[in-house]
């Protein structure tokens, strides 16, 4: 075992085609960078409840960060470039992630980033009732770049709802409690495809999101776009 850990989660259709498409292309990366790779393939809780879903992909983060001082996550409907770098380059003491919501550059959509604060301050008042600003950054809880400092944000809450995106507001509330230091990897390491503009460089890892059709339909459109034939 390695002191590093690149983990990926795909279960039901999702681990059908990133066998294919994806899986393949991020044992590489691990393999070739000296990362164990652990390929989260089922779930104890049903795979087919959104909050079952990520409550139990935060609970394996938390427990291997008890074990591995990095942790790399690539979800399976990401797509590495053939020549992308070693991301262990980057310090260690900052929790690397994709700002979905920057509010320096998108303040018109940060009414969302907003509502989705006030719904962890409602649902979690034991931890954060005392926090009265927001947040100005909601990383995605995907791709990211963590290390054995951070293994709080992802300790069992009190509760665990059933609301798009609260798995999110968990991990950037707690970011903002604990005042860890954070950097927003966008567009060389992380990109998402619905905020890959052009004139940007080919990212190091993107994230599949927010397209039109199945998931697995955008992965084949993009691979040509990522490098490969």
């Amino acid at each position: 075992m390695t002191s590093n850990v690149l983990v990926t989660l795909a279960v039901g259709e999702y681990l059908r085609w990133g066998n294919e498409l994806t899986l393949p292309k991020i044992r590489d990366y691990a393999e070739k960078y000296g990362w164990d790779f652990v390929l989260i393939d089922h779930l104890e809780r049903s795979a087919n409840n959104y909050s079952d879903y990520v409550w139990e992909a935060v609970a394996w983060i938390y427990e291997l960060l008890g074990k591995y001082d990095r942790l790399l996550s690539i979800p399976v409907d990401c797509i590495i470039k053939p020549d992308a770098r070693d991301i262990l380059s980057l310090s260690t003491g900052v929790f690397y992630g994709m700002d979905e919501l920057p509010y320096d550059t998108s303040p018109l959509d940060w009414h969302y980033g907003k509502t989705i604060w006030e719904y962890a301050k409602t649902e979690w008042a034991d931890e954060f009732s005392q926090i009265t600003d927001t947040p100005k950054y909601l990383y995605n809880t995907g791709p990211m770049l963590v290390d054995r400092s951070h293994k709080e944000l992802f300790r069992k809450p009190s509760a665990e709802p059933n609301y798009g995106m609260l798995e999110m507001a968990l991990v950037n509330m707690r970011l903002h409690k604990y005042g860890m230091a954070h950097k927003d990897l966008r567009p060389e390491w992380f990109n998402a495809s619905n905020m890959w503009f052009a004139g940007q460089p080919v990212p190091q890892m993107l994230h599949l999101m927010w397209q039109s059709g199945s998931k697995e339909e955008a992965v084949r459109m993009f691979l040509p776009m990522m490098g490969y034939e």
